[in-house]
């Protein structure tokens, strides 16, 4: 099963449903070089459709 995210969108305070598996296969979103375990998002929000950004941390497989 993918690990999905539930980001809020800040501009309508909803929660959005992300499949981060999905999202890391994209061309969307940025690794940033100070915090290398964390890859910022930006995304469309599900309600309003306003373009918003998330950071989800990397997490290490076992």
């Amino acid at each position: 099963m993918p690990p999905f995210k539930f980001p809020v969108c800040p501009h309508c305070n909803k929660k959005n449903e992300v499949d981060l598996a999905k999202l890391k296969g994209s061309d969307i979103g940025y690794r940033d070089t100070k915090a290398p375990a964390e890859r910022d998002y930006y995304i469309p929000c599900q309600h309003c459709h306003q373009p918003f950004k998330f950071t989800a941390k990397e997490e290490k497989s076992q």
